[in-house]
């Protein structure tokens, strides 16, 4: 009777740790986007479960903004104090009405990234001095202010970067109602190629993957640029996640995409020879709206 007894103590604690177990890290089905469950063990012991699609193990791609503040929602009311302040950036850094962006007859809005952030802001704020733009970065101002906060935290750091996008997003619509071309650093590209680059012994993403289109309710940048510059001294594993990144950048459904690769001189040069590509790709409704920097000489064709 007591070795009975012992026995169903064994399975019913086996249960229990199998119950509060987090959702396997790599769900072996590739390109099948299922519901799966997010389970997050709370300091009081207690598990919160979050059901959404395009779950990648630990790994999160948000199909809509509604989905993205759903997850948020439900963080807040398990007590979490940073869901809440993010939820409350988010929306302070929304607000207000903005007039209806056409998707004719309007500036032209530029999407630029990079696998050196510490140089993409320098070239991409450049490249919009060149341009007559005005330039916007994501995550943008007071939203940005919590990433120190978030870094460290699963599920706050998944929803922040995507309400991040949706945030600079709304920056570069004001932006563009007003008649302002707009270049910004970073989009909602960037945070998919990083989950890409992430689980790519895992997963095969080919071009055409659903993932590629998600989320299908954020503006679609006029014109891509990604900017892969040489870089010495990285450790493997983060090697590898950037030398792929540029890979995965050419997988996306851009109208028109520049690749630009290792290329030389300072930041200011790399800038004015972007300045020439962009210009070159860049549709006539589009260029009318822009205002080139006296000191650049335009110069055409440019091979790259």
């Amino acid at each position: 009777m007591k070795r009975f007894f012992n026995i169903v103590v064994f399975l019913n604690l086996l249960l229990l740790v199998f119950s509060l177990r987090p959702v396997r890290r790599y769900r072996q089905s590739i390109g099948r986007y299922r519901k799966t469950s997010i389970r997050k063990l709370n300091t009081d012991g207690t598990v919160s479960i979050f059901a959404y699609p395009n779950t990648f193990g630990t790994q999160t791609v948000f199909a809509n903004k509604s989905i993205v503040i759903q997850c948020v929602e439900d963080l807040v009311r398990n007590n979490s104090e940073l869901a809440a302040r993010i939820l409350g950036a988010f929306k302070y850094t929304t607000k207000g009405l903005i007039r209806q962006v056409l998707q004719i007859n309007r500036p032209p809005f530029i999407v630029i990234e990079a696998s050196l952030h510490s140089r993409t802001r320098k070239v991409a704020s450049m490249l919009a001095e060149n341009m007559g733009a005005k330039y916007i970065e994501t995550p943008p101002g007071g939203i940005g202010q919590l990433w120190n906060e978030v870094k460290h935290k699963t599920m706050e750091r998944t929803v922040y970067n995507s309400l991040s996008v949706y945030a600079a997003e709304y920056k570069a619509k004001k932006l563009l109602s007003k008649n302002h071309p707009v270049v910004m650093k970073g989009y909602w590209f960037s945070m998919i190629s990083n989950v890409i680059g992430k689980l790519w012994n895992y997963y095969y993403f080919p071009r055409g993957h659903e993932i590629y289109k998600e989320p299908q309710d954020l503006m679609m940048p006029d014109l891509a640029v990604y900017v892969d510059f040489h870089q010495e001294k990285l450790e493997k594993h983060i090697a590898g996640i950037v030398a792929r990144k540029g890979r995965v950048f050419g997988n996306f459904p851009f109208p028109r995409l520049v690749l630009l690769t290792n290329p030389n001189g300072s930041d200011w040069n790399i800038a004015n020879d972007l300045t020439n590509i962009l210009v070159k790709h860049l549709e006539p409704k589009h260029q009318k709206y822009l205002s080139f920097h006296p000191r650049i000489t335009l110069k055409m064709p440019l091979t790259y």
